[in-house]
């Protein structure tokens, strides 16, 4: 594994961490990058703000409020966090 997989795989953890934080009955969720952000148990417009601020506190980036849609996936998010 190279230092971009580790840095990808390092940084999937955080976000599902973020997610089961937020999320607790998302605890036994397998979170991929192909999960859509809909499919999270909970998620709505309140926790989608809450999921935006906790992102962005830790990663110290914007996510921009269109990302927060249902349709957007987790690997969306890691690649908006990527640059």
């Amino acid at each position: 594994m190279d230092s971009m997989e580790r840095d990808s795989t390092a940084t999937l953890r955080t976000i599902s961490d973020y997610i089961v934080e937020l999320f607790p009955e998302a605890h036994d969720m397998a979170l991929t990058p192909r999960t859509k952000l809909a499919d999270i148990p909970g998620w709505d417009s309140m926790s989608a703000i809450n999921f935006q601020t906790r992102v962005e506190t830790g990663f110290g980036v914007t996510i921009p409020e269109e990302m927060l849609g249902g349709q957007t996936s987790v690997g969306d998010v890691l690649e908006q966090l990527s640059g």
